[in-house]
């Protein structure tokens, strides 16, 4: 049996008002070429602040192709941006979706990303539209998917990210084994959600006054052994970014 999550609760957890937990079954397109189930369970870990996860999202063979996807496509050196979502819109404004952050070395994170647009394949717009259903969120809110690969003892430390994201929803691609670390901690919840293949943790990011909630700071632990860690961040915005995308006139 594969634990998902370690940490205090778990099958036995209540909510805020005392109920049992209970899966949220969210309507989802089937995406029958890939196998994926037409209905998504979302199981809540913290209500609290909100965390869920869900089993499943993502079939193995549509990890599997993603995974292929980015490899292909190639990563570039992970890095932290120093950029308002001010700036941001306006550099997609300008014409270019990759340098719309300022971005800087940065000793808080190791690793590689690759950036997945809509046109890089297929299966790109599926997933960011299970996405925002998942999120419950118009499909344009959701940013490029942004995969990451952490080799053996890369991290990303105690982060945020960012108040114009309400949600975000990790996915994680392949699984690392028990005992080889790679989780994602949330310190607060005091909870580990491990890398399993397939299974996505949704949280929100914003607190009831509109700032950003410091309690869903979280960081991407090391892996160790010979794993080689690939995830996506799926980061759902404030402002329908893919209108904005849709009229920018890629590099040559």
């Amino acid at each position: 049996t594969v634990s998902f999550c370690e940490g205090e609760g778990g099958a036995g957890r209540t909510m805020a008002d005392g109920s049992p937990q209970q899966p949220h079954a969210v309507a989802t397109d089937t995406a029958q070429q890939w196998g994926q189930p037409a209905k998504l369970k979302l199981e809540i870990i913290s209500s609290q602040p909100d965390l869920g996860i869900v089993r499943d999202f993502l079939s193995e063979a549509e990890a599997q192709h993603l995974m292929r996807v980015a490899d292909a496509k190639g990563f570039v050196t992970a890095h932290t941006g120093s950029t308002t979502q001010g700036e941001m819109y306006a550099g997609m404004e300008a014409g270019n979706p990759f340098e719309v952050m300022k971005i800087k070395e940065s000793t808080n994170r190791t690793g590689t990303v690759c950036l997945l647009e809509p046109s890089d394949d297929a299966l790109v717009p599926i997933v960011m539209k299970r996405v925002a259903s998942l999120a419950e969120c118009h499909a344009e809110q959701v940013e490029c998917l942004s995969v990451v690969k952490y080799l053996p003892g890369q991290f990303f430390k105690q982060h945020h990210d960012g108040a114009f994201r309400p949600k975000t929803v990790f996915i994680y691609l392949n699984t690392v084994p028990p005992g080889e670390g790679g989780e994602t901690f949330f310190p607060y919840v005091g909870w580990k959600v491990k890398p399993v293949q397939g299974l996505a943790a949704m949280w929100g990011n914003v607190s009831e006054t509109g700032q950003a909630d410091a309690r869903m700071i979280h960081e991407g632990l090391p892996t160790s052994g010979d794993t080689t860690k690939y995830g996506i961040n799926c980061f759902v915005n404030e402002k329908q970014v893919q209108k904005r995308l849709a009229n920018v006139v890629p590099r040559t």
